[in-house]
């Protein structure tokens, strides 16, 4: 019986081992070159070699954004900051489309409709680049929302 099982075990193993090498052996590149790099479709900034870049980069890009985010006055919320995740696309002109709001904020504002608000106003980006092309890049985005200081 102990025989047995040895004998089945080590089946196993060359099985798998075997199974290994006719994967590696035959891997085939799930997505095709011409389909990875089709300039209508839409893809995250991480899939890019260039990352799209504001002008005068990041930094600038947060105070663009920290100099128009405040709590309006007529909301009534008691936070003194509230922050909205927006997701948009970078165009291949450098333009920007397609905002949306990747976390819930309750209250009595629309925080999504005024961080989209602020985000249209921005410069033309820098587009991603993918396949040596410019690339329709997806972006993710902290809005904080601060009470006006006077």
């Amino acid at each position: 019986m102990k025989k047995v099982k040895i004998m089945l075990f080590m089946i196993m193993c060359v099985s798998v081992l075997l199974n290994a090498q006719i994967i590696k052996s035959n891997r085939i590149d799930p997505v095709p070159e011409e389909v990875r790099c089709d300039s209508t479709e839409i893809v995250e900034w991480y899939e890019t070699q260039e990352k799209p870049v504001f002008p005068g980069g990041e930094a600038e890009l947060y105070e663009f954004i920290k100099a128009r985010a405040f709590i309006p006055e007529y909301c009534d919320t008691v936070a003194e900051k509230v922050t909205v995740f927006m997701s948009f696309v970078i165009e291949r002109d450098g333009g920007v489309s397609t905002f949306k709001c990747m976390n819930d904020v309750h209250g009595s504002c629309d925080y999504d409709k005024l961080a989209t608000k602020i985000l249209k106003q921005m410069p033309a980006w820098k587009p991603g680049i993918r396949c040596e092309k410019p690339a329709r890049t997806r972006l993710i985005v902290p809005v904080r929302f601060a009470q006006k200081v006077e």
